[in-house]
């Protein structure tokens, strides 16, 4: 009787003694905490958000699969009750390129992947017009256009319209309601505005600006992003904005710049060590300074700059792409305003020779091409860095934020594929 008692003490104290550990386990997991083998300590947990274009795709964290959870409620999974530590996360889709990435968890920390783009390894091409062979093009919002053969610009209202040849050999912009098309003839160096319901009319820039102001001899010039009757202009005296209409003349800068650009609504202004930002919708101005932009805008062939106006890419002299940061982007790259990343430098294969890069509508992907075609490069400082060839044996690649959509020639002939997701 005694020894039957004996083991019954030692079954409960056993049966207490899994209980009081579970309700440990039990209340520890209930705060977020999770036993970790490698240190045998309870730590805080932490999760990771994966979101992707296109939505349904496989999810492997170090090699185990978790259930995707995107749909039409959800943009994105989330895979919680991840103990801190380095993860290698895997995204695969049939018909697509593999993403990878190694990301760390951190206690009581989301992280977030949410600019996750996949590209499929064929795309679906489309002739834009088989009118005739171009040695190079401009496609507007509306379909209109442009296109260059034997140094001559001819338009085209539609893909099956007849041509009409324009009065110079360089294409500089449509305006904002595509009416009208800025021009340069080469030879002669002069600004030409065209108006495309009668392109044998065109009015000389640089002519009506020197009866004002014989002083005034145009280098440079833009259409104003939103004003119709309006030009950017850059002179011998500085920057101004010229209205066609009314023949005013507003003064942005009495200083010659080194360089500017339009993006959107702003106007970027590099004069010294100085980018001056003028919004010309709110008719604001703003200012960065900081001699290791201007350093490295000297030392580059070309620059863009991002759509959300918080960064600028630069192709530099050497082939090497530098990402400078406007604005503080914390959670998105992890970079205060000032800092760069330097694609060269993040095992990024840019060993042919780049003829020209465009950003990706979300600001963190580039196009990047090179003589054997078109990559599609993230911009990020996390490894690997993914990069996928889109096009191979292409020239003259043209993005279209608005419709998604890359315009090329192929053969001379004019392509386009629309990114669909």
């Amino acid at each position: 009787m005694e020894k039957i008692f004996k083991i019954r003490r030692v079954v409960f104290t056993l049966f207490l003694m899994l209980f009081t550990i579970g309700a440990v386990f039990i209340s520890f997991y209930s705060r977020g905490l999770s036993f970790n083998l490698k240190t045998f300590r309870f730590q805080k947990t932490g999760a990771i958000f994966i979101e992707t274009k296109p939505k349904n795709v496989l999810i492997k964290i170090d090699g185990k699969v978790f259930p995707n959870q995107s749909g039409p409620i959800s943009s994105g999974t989330l895979i919680r009750n991840l103990l801190p530590g380095i993860y290698k996360i895997d995204i695969e889709k049939d018909g697509f390129y593999p993403w990878s990435k190694n990301l760390e968890v951190e206690p009581a920390f989301v992280t977030e992947a949410t600019r996750i783009i996949l590209i499929p390894k064929k795309i679906n091409k489309e002739m834009v017009f088989n009118a005739e062979k171009v040695s190079n093009f401009w496609v507007s919002l509306k379909g209109k256009i442009i296109s260059s053969k034997d140094n001559k610009l001819y338009f085209y209202n539609s893909a099956d319209s007849i041509p009409i040849k324009l009065k110079a050999d360089k294409f500089l912009g449509f305006n904002s309601d595509e009416t009208k098309v800025l021009l340069q003839d080469t030879k002669t160096l002069n600004f030409y505005i065209s108006e495309l319901q009668n392109s044998f009319s065109a009015l000389n820039l640089n002519l009506l600006i020197k009866r004002l102001d014989a002083q005034l001899i145009i280098k440079k010039a833009s259409f104003h992003p939103f004003a119709l009757n309006k030009v950017i202009l850059e002179t011998k005296n500085g920057l101004i904005i010229f209205e066609l209409d009314t023949k005013k003349i507003e003064r942005i800068s009495e200083q010659v710049p080194i360089n500017w650009t339009l993006n959107g609504f702003n106007l970027y202004v590099w004069r010294d060590n100085i980018l001056e930002i003028f919004n010309l919708m709110l008719k604001t101005k703003s200012t960065f300074e900081d001699p290791n932009l201007t350093q490295i805008l000297k030392e580059s062939k070309l620059f863009r700059i991002s759509p959300n106006n918080q960064q600028i890419a630069f192709l530099g002299k050497n082939n090497g792409i530098t990402i400078f940061f406007l604005k503080e982007q914390i959670r998105s790259f992890n970079k205060k305003a000032g800092e760069v990343i330097n694609l060269k430098d993040k095992s990024v294969d840019l060993k042919k020779e780049i003829e020209n890069i465009c950003w990706y509508f979300d600001s963190a992907h580039l196009f990047i091409e090179s003589s054997d075609g078109v990559d599609f490069v993230e911009v990020d400082e996390k490894k690997p860095i993914n990069q996928n060839p889109i096009l191979q044996n292409i020239s003259q690649l043209h993005y279209e934020i608005s419709t998604n959509t890359i315009y090329f020639l192929e053969d001379n002939w004019i392509y386009k594929w629309q990114m669909k997701y």
